[in-house]
């Protein structure tokens, strides 16, 4: 069986995740997946075009799906964009997460694709608070880079909490959140 493009990027989500960026050499690879470096290169010119499709497959699978996912789901117009995404968030791979971190301090191309992806993340929750809680840009910008810290910290110091877990802490966020005390905490 041929193994294609989209196999070897599971593949190195697999090492990553595993044994982080060290897990991710063009041997390793071979290795892990008992294939040649030929096939390796039959579907990437080199390495950093490896790593380029592998952040690009995580982007689209862990924040442009997740996205639509819940923009979908809340087109209903009973879904809580917020509780949406707390439980698909909860439910992402958080040990690939650091991993992704540990390489993009090893990687430009991965650090440039993360900073991207943190961006997106943090002004998709500022809306979210822009849209469901009336606050000003600037408010909402501060509420969302505070949970997206949190979010990011218990990621790195609990990489193996489970989803359960990990959606308590998100749903405790979105309560506190959504006091009027913080609403206040907030203002200028």
């Amino acid at each position: 069986m041929r193994f294609s493009k989209t196999d070897w990027i599971e593949r190195g989500m697999e090492q990553l995740a595993e044994a982080g960026p060290a897990g991710l050499t063009i041997e390793r690879l071979c290795a892990a997946s008992g294939r040649t470096r030929g096939s390796f290169y039959h579907h990437f010119s080199d390495h950093d075009a490896f790593i380029r499709a592998l952040m690009e497959h995580w982007k689209k699978r862990d924040t442009e799906d997740v996205i639509a996912a819940v923009e979908t789901g809340a087109s209903d117009g009973e879904s809580d964009k917020a509780v949406e995404l707390n439980a698909l968030a909860s439910a992402l791979n958080h040990r690939l997460e650091g991993r992704i971190r540990q390489l993009a301090q090893r990687d430009e191309t991965a650090a440039a694709i993360l900073a991207g992806v943190d961006e997106t993340r943090v002004e998709y929750l500022a809306a979210l608070y822009r849209d469901g809680r009336g606050l000003e840009r600037a408010q909402a910008l501060t509420l969302a880079q505070l949970e997206y810290a949190a979010c990011v910290g218990a990621q790195m110091l609990w990489p193996d909490a489970p989803p359960p877990a990990l959606e308590a802490l998100g749903a405790a966020f979105i309560k506190l959140a959504r006091t009027e005390r913080i609403a206040e905490t907030l203002k200028p």
